[in-house]
């Protein structure tokens, strides 16, 4: 009982503009675009043409995320803005298209009103699920790409092709395709206390950490936001692009939401997860993302440096002082130098079984300092 999208469609002009495109050798560099409303998005295989079946949506907060396994391939930034609908009349919506696999409806769209009264993480679409919207099929004949079937995976080494399509009638003189996407610098990692516990929350149906990552520059300020997933992991993108320096990373548990946990080594017993923090000499550009893992002993190198953060203020440490407390703790605690890409096997799961035959160094280390909190007065960010 899907509702075909306005008929109006069917006798539109249609104009497209590629966006660009995603090297599926390095999904890393996914496309960040600016949302613009009566603007149609799609994904689209290079070689095929066709819209690509194998995606899955997520509402992240105002932004749209758009997966291939595992990867974000496309943030359509600011897509949820457009969901009220006392302001943005429902013709002036952006739309994003799906192969919905239905002989019916074939080509689903998915709009910022379907995100209404959702929780701020919650997948929105992926294959096997129904669609609300479809485009009417006299559209297609009009639609400048080779057919809308989809297809039923992702071809190896090939590209995608993200496209705007516009009505030509609905913007009248005012055609607009959106503006480049701007690809940033990047961090990538993981936060550990002790594995981190992921949870549901009340009326989504996904799991969330309930943690954010935040970088400053050496005066201070933020250079972005992102949050942590519920394995642990995040990817945090650098508002500033050509920054290089000092940067203090802080993980933490913000106001709302649900209560960040972790499973401590020592006691296998949840706890709240603290605010940690990371010191780097960032020397990174858009190219690669660099590896930043935020822990205890992480923490314990930036305490060193001279690294404090208090609400929303940090003390940004010199650039030698963060080398030197980096490869000190480095030194004693794994026998290297590399702290902040060196990765992390844990003694315990996150359901409080253990998992000494398979943890690394990196792992045994934070039980240590996890022991060591349980028989002293100190608590784990200290």
């Amino acid at each position: 009982s899907s509702a075909y999208y306005p008929q109006a469609l069917a006798e539109l002009p249609m104009s497209h503009k590629d966006l660009g495109l995603i090297d599926t050798d390095k999904p890393y560099k996914k496309l960040i675009i600016p949302t613009q409303n009566r603007h149609l998005y799609r994904l689209v295989d290079q070689q095929t043409g066709q819209v690509l079946k194998a995606q899955k949506l997520i509402r992240d907060h105002n932004d749209l995320k758009v997966y291939v396994g595992d990867v974000i391939v496309v943030e359509l930034k600011d897509f949820f803005s457009f969901q009220n609908a006392i302001t943005v009349k429902a013709e002036e919506e952006p739309l994003y298209m799906v192969d919905a696999g239905e002989a019916s409806c074939i080509s689903g769209l998915i709009s910022p009103s379907e995100g209404i009264n959702l929780p701020e993480m919650y997948v929105l679409w992926e294959p096997g699920m129904p669609v609300a919207s479809c485009l009417n099929p006299q559209a297609m004949a009009v639609m400048p790409i080779a057919g809308l079937a989809g297809i039923s995976g992702l071809t190896i080494g090939g590209a995608l092709a993200m496209t705007a399509t516009v009505g030509a009638s609905i913007v009248q003189s005012n055609l607009s395709y959106g503006t480049p996407p701007v690809v940033l610098p990047k961090l990538i990692g993981a936060v550990f206390a002790g594995p981190v516990i992921g949870q549901t929350p009340v009326g989504g149906n996904i799991k969330v950490s309930g943690l954010k990552v935040q970088a400053f520059d050496a005066k201070g300020n933020s250079l972005g936001v992102t949050d942590v997933k519920a394995d642990g992991t995040y990817e945090l993108e650098l508002t500033n692009p050509t920054y290089k320096g000092a940067l203090v990373l802080k993980v933490f548990d913000p106001a709302g939401g649900v209560t960040a946990q972790y499973m401590n080594e020592a006691t296998r017993t949840a706890k709240s997860f603290p605010t940690l923090m990371a010191v780097i000499n960032y020397q990174g550009d858009a190219t690669k993302p660099v590896s930043v893992n935020i822990t205890t002993l992480t923490n314990l190198a930036a305490i060193k440096a001279g690294a404090t953060v208090s609400g929303d203020s940090v003390t940004v440490p010199a650039v030698k002082a963060i080398e030197d407390a980096n490869t000190l703790v480095a030194n004693k605690f794994l026998g290297i130098n590399s702290l902040q890409d060196s990765p992390v096997t844990a003694t315990v799961n996150a359901d409080g079984s253990r998992n000494l035959d398979k943890a690394n160094t990196y792992g045994i280390a934070l039980e240590l300092l996890s022991q060591i909190e349980s028989v002293s007065s100190k608590n784990t960010d200290e």
